[in-house]
């Protein structure tokens, strides 16, 4: 500063490098008496104390999202072991509400079903033989009560004649 007066002076500067706002924004010619020119060591210390504190800010915003994602995954953890758990609650109910019948005991003591179906099939075939046996019988029985018969109506019929 030379005694408060401000100096007019040219400065090459490529496009880009002025920050002075205009105040017609289209405007081809722009008034720089308001304009300050500063060193440009001066501007990036600046440039770097701002990045500093942009680093922080952005290091603290990443960790607070990292706290976040993991807080949301705990809190689906824990719905997905209360559904896992009321799961095994209702399970458990249904099973101590279930009937247990003599071939479901048998089925959960671990008993050889295939051969005890087969010994059920063995032994309904010797029951279906044996009512076949007697049946004939049966019907032998009655075959030879029916000609009795037959024969005595026939002697009453003659009789009778």
């Amino acid at each position: 500063m030379f005694n408060g007066t401000n100096l007019p002076i040219v400065v090459l500067m490529r496009q880009g490098q002025d920050e002075v706002v205009s105040q017609m924004p289209m405007a081809p010619c722009v008034d720089y008496s308001d304009a300050v020119l500063a060193p440009k060591n001066l501007v990036e210390r600046e440039n770097r104390r701002i990045h500093f504190i942009n680093d922080a800010r952005v290091k603290w915003m990443e960790r607070n999202r990292d706290f976040n994602k993991e807080l949301r995954l705990l809190q689906w953890e824990k719905r997905y072991t209360e559904g896992v758990a009321l799961d095994v609650k209702e399970r458990l109910l249904d099973l101590q509400l279930l009937r247990v019948t003599k071939q479901l005991n048998e089925q959960l003591s671990g008993g050889d079903i295939v051969s005890k179906q087969k010994h059920a099939i063995v032994m309904a075939e010797k029951r279906a033989r044996y009512l076949q046996h007697t049946h004939k019988g049966s019907i032998a029985k009655l075959q030879q009560q029916l000609r009795k018969l037959e024969r005595q109506v026939k002697k009453s019929r003659d009789e009778n004649e």
